[in-house]
């Protein structure tokens, strides 16, 4: 498995677990939109500290933008950029 791999699957089973709170969680992949409704603000924010926690990286308020945080793809994408993972 890759490190951008392991990245994404760590990412989904955050989101799965302790922001989906197994609702859904079952046909959550990473494609599946996540603001439609499914994250609001206050989860979005948890998130926001696991990625900086987890990857050891800083969410920029210029990174708070629908297109990074779409879908766990997405997501998976902005940690990438930040951490260099190939």
């Amino acid at each position: 498995m890759s490190a951008v791999e392991e990245a994404e699957r760590r990412i989904l089973d955050y989101v799965k677990t302790e922001i989906l709170l197994d609702e859904g969680a079952t046909t959550l992949t990473t494609e599946s939109p996540l603001l439609d409704g499914a994250v609001d603000s206050l989860a979005l924010n948890q998130l926001i500290g696991f990625l900086e926690d987890e990857f050891e990286i800083e969410v920029e308020d210029d990174d708070m933008r629908e297109e990074h945080f779409s879908t766990v793809g997405t997501i998976t994408a902005l940690v990438t950029a930040k951490t260099g993972l190939a």
